[in-house]
């Protein structure tokens, strides 16, 4: 595999932090125009690991430009790494039937979400190509963080959960990758009562293994169960691209430089991001016109110019896969 780089590592907190910039949060938010309910999504398992995720809904047709990272110190940005989620009250209800956010907390306003019975109706194939969807996004972040030499040691625990909830949906509970995912949520729960270099032994361990036990996963999983994407070959960044094909694999195109350069950090990933591309092949079918996966495609594109238009500092309420970089939006 290489060497590479943990960065980004865990920190020790406690809830009583979670509960500061949860208030402060609460404050800046609530006040912004047109907001009509705030919501906190799932909970802190695991202080100094786990992250706030928090839900805007807003009134339809607000626009809202608030960079709430730019009002954050470094260490309340530690514990709201990304930007809130934000939907409009028109596009709340598609946007939760066709993704699988669970565990909402309201935390001001109106309380728009019926999570009692949100997902009983979703089908069986929905759950299997949003679990899918996730655990595909997954390995590319990780493979390339590897090929990059450097892997975010927080951000990988932190999918470790992720990844145990779309097992779950795939109705998989055991096997090598299940096994491996449990080993992670157990690191995660001990993790700040080993030393530093005991966690860093453990923790690369599990990255490798559960790097390799992935790969042979969506080899052979993708040629078993139905497994759509909207076209036969598309980008999902700069440098990253899906291609349909018969057998999953990784192509690398351009160069990477000496493992000494990564110590550059940030300086560093740019300039690998110019020098190597990656080409994803990967056996899936496209939908049939007028299908409900066509038009679950349509839709989550629909939510995604929504964001880019009226709240473009903040992450749509959709799937992690950007199926649309790059393409642009229609306008109303």
């Amino acid at each position: 595999m290489g060497s590479y780089r943990l960065i980004d590592p865990p920190l020790s907190r406690t809830q009583a932090d979670y509960d500061r910039i949860s208030e402060k949060l609460l404050n800046l938010l609530a006040k912004q125009p047109g907001l009509c309910s705030l919501y906190a999504l799932g909970n802190v398992s695991e202080p100094g690991i786990s992250d706030l995720d928090l839900l805007c809904v807003f009134e339809d047709n607000i626009h809202c430009s608030l960079q709430i990272s730019s009002l954050l110190s470094a260490e309340e940005r530690y514990l709201l790494p990304h930007a809130p989620f934000a939907s409009s009250l028109r596009n709340l209800d598609a946007a939760l039937n066709q993704t699988y956010f669970t565990n909402f907390k309201l935390l001001s306003g109106t309380d728009v979400i019926q999570e009692k019975g949100l997902h009983e109706n979703k089908s069986a194939d929905l759950k299997q190509q949003i679990a899918l969807e996730f655990i595909l996004i997954f390995y590319i972040s990780l493979h390339r963080q590897i090929q990059l030499k450097n892997v975010k040691w927080r951000g990988f625990l932190l999918s470790c959960k992720a990844l145990k909830f779309d097992l779950q949906l795939l109705n998989i509970h055991t096997g090598p990758i299940h096994s491996l995912v449990e080993e992670c949520i157990q690191l995660r729960q001990q993790f700040f009562t080993y030393s530093l270099h005991e966690a860093e032994t453990k923790s690369r361990q599990l990255i490798e293994q559960v790097y390799k036990e992935c790969r042979l996963f969506l080899s052979e999983t993708l040629h078993e169960l139905p497994f759509f994407l909207p076209q036969a070959q598309f980008q999902i960044a700069r440098n990253i691209s899906i291609v349909k094909s018969d057998h999953f694999q990784v192509k690398q195109q351009g160069f990477s430089l000496p493992g000494l350069f990564s110590f550059g950090g940030k300086y560093y990933h740019k300039i690998e991001n110019r020098f190597s591309n990656f080409e994803f092949h990967v056996p899936y079918q496209l939908p049939a016109p007028g299908s409900k996966q066509e038009e679950r495609f349509a839709k989550l594109s629909e939510i995604r110019c929504e964001q880019q238009s009226f709240f473009p500092n903040f992450i749509p309420l959709s799937t992690g896969f950007n199926f649309f970089y790059g393409q642009p939006c229609r306008s109303n």
